[in-house]
């Protein structure tokens, strides 16, 4: 992951009581910032976190049909090939696995490490520590975008090849031990 696919964020320095900034992963970009003291000196939360919201509950509350088809398409495939049980993580992203991060500054958390979340204007696929390794196999997964080195979007399923995302989620899988060392080391 390249500094330009995460984003600077304010640490506060817990010794000197000086503000600092540490590159977190772009996909923790759902921050608050906090006031910490008279000083004004600022700390970010992330607002995206872990629940016990019911998955299938918030998958059935999709209003569109076709869109929560595909949700719940994507819950099995991701179920099966990550091996992991889902989790709601805020009140809209189904998360699989999860990872601890560990930035420069000491500012650290955990994290999912895949998982889809139906936005108004697309479905988004996280692959939470990145895609690059898997290039080659997104040249052949069809109609889809990218951004911040995690994300793809989608219009729907049947735009792309299902066979070649499955093979994605156990690449993924299958390196995610390395992923992770990769990820923290940055």
């Amino acid at each position: 992951m390249k500094d330009k696919d995460r984003l600077i964020s304010p640490v506060n320095n817990k010794e000197t009581g000086s503000l600092k900034y540490d590159l977190v992963p772009s996909h923790c970009s759902r921050l608050s910032l906090v006031f910490v003291s008279s000083k004004k000196t600022f700390m970010a939360e992330l607002k995206t976190k872990v629940n016990d919201a019911s998955v299938e509950k918030f998958i059935s509350s999709v209003k569109d049909e076709e869109t929560r088809k595909d949700c719940f398409t994507l819950l099995e495939l991701m179920k099966k090939e990550t091996k992991e049980e889902p989790k709601m993580w805020g009140d809209s992203i189904v998360g699989f696995g999860t990872f601890h991060y560990k930035g420069k500054s000491g500012r650290e958390g955990d994290w999912f490490v895949t998982g889809f979340s139906p936005r108004k204007q697309n479905m988004t696929v996280y692959f939470c520590l990145g895609f690059h390794h898997l290039n080659s196999l997104m040249k052949g997964l069809g109609k889809f975008k990218t951004s911040a080195g995690s994300c793809l979007y989608l219009k729907k399923l049947s735009d792309i090849d299902i066979k070649v995302l499955k093979q994605m989620l156990k690449e993924n899988k299958a390196n995610l031990k390395t992923l992770i060392q990769k990820f923290n080391a940055r």
